[in-house]
C-alpha cells in the first residue's frame, strides 16, 4: 500500500506476506487499523503517523470523530495503555504525549479505571498527542 502524508512524503506500507506467505516483511500497525481506518470521515482524512525503530519503519492511523472534534482508535483486544508521567504508553511500544488540555470524553474523570483497554478509545490531535480518553472496560 503505498501512503502519501499531509507533508507530501510518499511511504510504502507493506500489509500482507508475499510469495506465499514467504516473506515476513509487514509493516508494523503500531496504533489503530489500516484496513478500514483511512476512509474519510465528514470531509476529513485519518490521521496517519509513521516513524522508525531500530531503522525498521512503523505505521499508526485513528479515524475522524466529528462528535469530539478528534482522531480516535478504540482498542481491539490485546491492545490498551497506560499512564506514564505525561504519556499514554501503548501495548504496542507507541508513547503518545498528553497534550495540556488533556480530559475525558464523558467530562467525568475515569482515570481510576486505568489503563485503557480492549473497548476504551483514545482520541488524539493533529500532532499524534492524546486530548481525550474513554473508559468503557473498567467499569
Amino acid at each position: 500500500m503505498i501512503v502519501t502524508l499531509g507533508s507530501g512524503t510518499v511511504i510504502e506500507v507493506q500489509t500482507q506476506t508475499s510469495l506465499a506467505g514467504c516473506s515476513t516483511n509487514v509493516t508494523p500497525v503500531l496504533l489503530g487499523h489500516l484496513g478500514n481506518t483511512l476512509a474519510d470521515v465528514d470531509g476529513k482524512g485519518a490521521l496517519v503517523l509513521t516513524g522508525t525503530v531500530d531503522g525498521e519503519p512503523w505505521i499508526g492511523s485513528a479515524s475522524w470523530r466529528p462528535t469530539v472534534s478528534a482522531w480516535c482508535v478504540i482498542f481491539d483486544p490485546g491492545q490498551g495503555a497506560f499512564v506514564e508521567g505525561d504519556a499514554f504508553h501503548l501495548a504496542t511500544g507507541l508513547v503518545l504525549s498528553i497534550s495540556p488540555g488533556f480530559g475525558w470524553i464523558d467530562g467525568v474523570d475515569e482515570s481510576q479505571f486505568l489503563p485503557l483497554r480492549s473497548g476504551d478509545d483514545l482520541c488524539l490531535n493533529e500532532l499524534g498527542e492524546a486530548i481525550w480518553a474513554n473508559v468503557w472496560n473498567g467499569r
